[in-house]
């Protein structure tokens, strides 16, 4: 009678387990299809003058061509703030070669300083920059939207141009893209690792939609200066050590929505070992329990039930075919659940590529060719992984961040630990 009793109980949550694969899937084709332009992205809509704030801390992996795409983006007035914390900083002279290299870009470089010791870096470096913006007297010359990039993600040639059409969109307080972890091999990187952060990273780009559920994301954000100026951005992210997480609650509280442009996926090269990998997304998953909570309980309960009801499929499966391996209509039900789940697994990893395709072009999409094979057939391995990076960011409040270590006590209560 137990036994029956488990096995209703196991046949119910490999149910919920095809359920999941299958939405997984069906997600994955609605936002593969949907690169087409909408409403928003009409070319007559109008490009107002912006500027990019982008902050610098140590040269990323390919910083050259990400200044060379910002430089060169397809939009007819803007300007660019490079901020570093120091003139000592690696990325401060290769910021005055590239600029020297595009003279007739207007662009301006500007030293923060360091951050005091209740402050992250990268906020303070925002936060000179938008003091710099609001210090300006004049007027006629004022940039109509501000627009926040990171120094690790290279965008395409309309990135802007997309990423600002939909602010005149109806209730829109902001615009935001996303990243595509694109894994780069060399000395200290281990392909594996670098392709896992891929696979669980790009899981999360499927959620992403045009709604008051959206969260923004700090490599591509856009909003009008006035709705900054009006939601008290500043204020928002004083004390901050997440800009993103921040941005999003402005928008939230002002009753307006994020829209997510599909079109402004960018890619991001990693070079990842185990530990490295690790303390990424460690960091990711930390800040998103601290700033996000609701969030990150929900992604934790996803990977959760996805890993356990694939270790209790395979385990039944094993266990009925080494006890009674003649009883085919009992091994055959965890058997017939794997392959449900492995065929939908398929049909999601082929969308992904082809939303890959068409966000970042068949170049970047051919170099993530052997990252598409790991997401397809291993989707078991990596999220299994994905659970334990969870897991590991449940404990405590300690993280590294591009050489400084902080403490979190709150959304605007950062403890800075070191000096970097």
């Amino acid at each position: 009678m137990v036994a029956y009793l488990i096995l209703a109980v196991l046949i119910v949550i490999w149910t919920a387990w095809v359920i999941q694969a299958w939405l997984s899937a069906w997600q994955w084709r609605i936002f593969a299809g949907k690169f087409t332009h909408d409403p928003h992205d009409d070319p007559q809509l109008p490009q107002p003058k912006a500027v990019i704030i982008v902050p610098f801390k140590g040269v990323d992996l390919d910083l050259q061509t990400t200044l060379t795409r910002l430089c060169t983006l397809n939009y007819p007035d803007y300007e660019l703030l490079l901020v570093v914390d120091s003139a000592q900083d690696p990325a401060y002279a290769l910021l005055q070669d590239q600029l020297q290299l595009h003279p007739k870009r207007k662009a301006r470089i500007l030293v923060a300083g360091q951050a005091g010791m209740h402050e992250g870096q990268k906020v303070h470096n925002q936060l000179y920059a938008i003091d710099h913006l609001l210090a300006d007297k004049d007027e006629s010359d004022q940039p109509e939207v501000w627009v926040f990039a990171d120094s690790d993600a290279i965008p395409g040639p309309d990135w802007l141009a997309d990423l600002v059409r939909p602010l005149f969109g109806r209730a829109v307080g902001m615009t935001t893209g996303y990243r595509w972890l694109e894994p780069v091999t060399g000395q200290d990187s281990v392909w594996l690792w670098a392709a896992a952060a891929s696979g669980v990273n790009s899981s999360v780009i499927g959620f992403f939609r045009k709604n008051h559920y959206s969260h923004a994301w700090g490599g591509s954000m856009a909003l009008l200066a006035r709705t900054a100026i009006e939601g008290n951005l500043r204020g928002h992210l004083q004390g901050a050590l997440c800009d993103d997480y921040q941005f999003t609650r402005m928008v939230r509280k002002m009753g307006l929505r994020i829209y997510f442009v599909r079109q402004c996926l960018v890619a991001s090269p990693v070079a990842f070992n185990w530990s490295s990998m690790m303390n990424f997304a460690h960091r990711q998953y930390l800040l998103t329990r601290i700033y996000a909570p609701e969030l990150f309980y929900k992604v934790l309960a996803l990977v959760g039930f996805y890993t356990l009801a694939n270790l209790s499929a395979w385990i039944a499966l094993i266990a009925l075919l080494i006890r009674k391996p003649q009883a085919w209509y009992l091994w055959g039900l965890p058997l017939i659940t794997i392959l449900h789940v492995a065929f939908w697994n398929q049909m999601r990893g082929g969308l992904r590529k082809m939303a890959a395709k068409r966000a970042l072009g068949p170049q970047t999409a051919r170099r993530l060719r052997n990252t598409f094979i790991l997401d397809r057939f291993f989707t078991w391995f990596w999220m299994a992984l994905h659970l334990l990076l969870i897991l590991r960011s449940c404990f405590g409040r300690t993280m590294c961040w591009r050489g400084i270590y902080y403490r979190l006590h709150g959304p605007q209560q950062v403890e800075r630990l070191n000096r970097s």
